[in-house]
């Protein structure tokens, strides 16, 4: 809806800032925000990520008659009546398609929410992810079987709590507690211990 693309536009000032949304209204609302906030360096792009470029059908739930756009998502709610999800055809591409159509030379920082698509969605920029080693911000938890090549790549795992930097692995009661996982490398980990737990 915006609101990563207003906080990112405070701190990107030279590079550029990609906005990957699937659902119309919400990239009326993201183009809303780069008007109303004049962000020059942001690029929106009407597709979704999945495992190819072509096209998919994604699903939005409805309360009370109404879209909520935010919960879209490739995973049917097999639980909700017809009358209470909308279904519509989007367009799709990968995040390796992304980078090489837009010739980009440097990635720092991906943030997946694709409830629940976020292995996949990671999978689609496998290419970049190895050449970059972009700080990962995913939904939940990132530990389940088809995200273990990003620790095969050496990316470690940690939470933010009480504005703390938490380590995290699979074994840990950390990953009980609620909220994003990050993912980086073992160099981006130390500037942020520095910067988060001195």
């Amino acid at each position: 809806m915006g609101q990563y693309l207003s906080r990112l536009s405070k701190i990107v000032k030279r590079g550029k800032i990609i906005s990957v949304e699937p659902i119309p209204s919400n990239i009326i609302a993201l183009n809303f925000m780069k008007s109303i906030l004049r962000i020059k360096n942001a690029i929106i792009i009407n597709k979704a990520i999945a495992e190819k470029p072509g096209s998919a059908i994604i699903t939005i739930p409805k309360m009370s008659g109404i879209p909520i756009s935010t919960q879209a998502s490739f995973i049917e709610n097999l639980t909700l009546k017809e009358s209470e999800k909308e279904k519509i055809e989007v367009e799709t591409t990968t995040i390796d398609k992304i980078v090489d159509s837009l010739h980009l030379h440097k990635i720092n920082f991906i943030k997946v929410d694709t409830e629940g698509f976020d292995s996949i969605a990671l999978k689609s920029g496998a290419n970049s992810i190895r050449k970059f080693m972009p700080l990962l911000k995913v939904e939940g938890s990132c530990f389940k079987p088809e995200m273990n090549w990003l620790f095969d790549l050496g990316y470690k795992a940690f939470k933010f709590k009480c504005n703390r930097v938490v380590l995290i692995n699979n074994n840990d009661d950390n990953i009980k507690y609620k909220g994003d996982t990050y993912l980086s490398s073992k160099e981006q980990l130390d500037r942020i211990l520095k910067t988060f737990n001195t």
